[in-house]
């Protein structure tokens, strides 16, 4: 997964791995891996965007001072079709507030 990715490029910037371990279950979903903590199959990793506080109360996050996780998202487009109006304003609301430099800011067919 693209956290586990991130988890493992933070770590090994200390020059830290992780010990080789069994995966006992593959999951395709954050909330499946929250449903599979919940119920006591062991732990994972999951990004604060699908985490939410308190989630079924059984669940919390551990946080590891000192080791800055960052993971990259990107607003995707199809440049052969036309953007509805309200895609468009939303593509120009998150360029405004990026402070990443982007690959390329380009909303087609303005």
């Amino acid at each position: 997964s693209g956290t586990l990715r991130s988890v493992h490029a933070a770590l090994a910037k200390y020059g830290v791995a992780l010990p080789p371990h069994p995966i006992a279950m593959g999951v395709s979903s954050p909330q499946a891996i929250l449903a599979g903590v919940e119920r006591g199959y062991g732990m994972g990793w999951v990004s604060a965007f699908a985490f939410v506080p308190g989630w079924n109360g059984r669940v919390s996050p551990v946080r590891i001072r000192g080791l800055p996780l960052r993971r990259f998202l990107y607003l995707v487009q199809n440049r052969q079709r036309d953007l509805p109006i309200v895609a468009k304003k939303f593509a120009e609301w998150v360029r405004n507030r990026s402070n990443a430099k982007p690959l390329s800011w380009r909303i087609e067919n303005e």
